[in-house]
């Protein structure tokens, strides 16, 4: 089963914009990266469902580093599934960009495995199942 070039690129910009529009508050255009129940798994601490839980942690996330998270992805390979579905694997470096020159932070590493399906004309996240490179606590499940 191969997926098509377009298939790949919109892939691609799925995953870097759920990314981006969490780091600049874009919250509305963020959910809709997701399926309404996507489930969310961050190994060794939880599992979270909803698309809502995604919008509901980025909040958190910008109130506890003044607007300053910010997500790096990078060796973003994806494979196949079926022609409505794939697993987009690739490296994530969360950032506290801090406020001023030097400030910035590496705040946690790690492994995303998303599994990401056709949903009309759009590709969506089903699941997104991160696994840090460092142990850490999420107080209130994240949100």
């Amino acid at each position: 089963m191969r997926l098509t070039a377009e298939d790949k690129i919109d892939i691609n910009e799925l995953i870097a914009k759920s990314h981006y529009f969490a780091d600049y508050g874009h919250y509305e255009k963020q959910r809709a990266c997701y399926l309404d129940d996507a489930e969310n798994l961050v190994e060794g601490i939880g599992r979270y469902s909803g698309a809502q839980w995604q919008v509901d942690h980025a909040k958190v996330s910008a109130r506890n580093t003044e607007s300053k998270n910010r997500h790096v992805v990078t060796n973003l390979w994806i494979e196949p599934q079926s022609a409505d579905k794939a697993i987009a694997h690739y490296f994530m470096l969360n950032v506290n960009a801090g406020h001023a020159v030097l400030a910035a932070a590496v705040v946690v590493t790690g492994e995303f495995r998303d599994v990401v399906v056709r949903s009309g004309d759009d590709w969506k996240i089903a699941l997104r199942h991160f696994i840090p490179d460092q142990s850490f606590e999420m107080k209130n499940g994240g949100v």
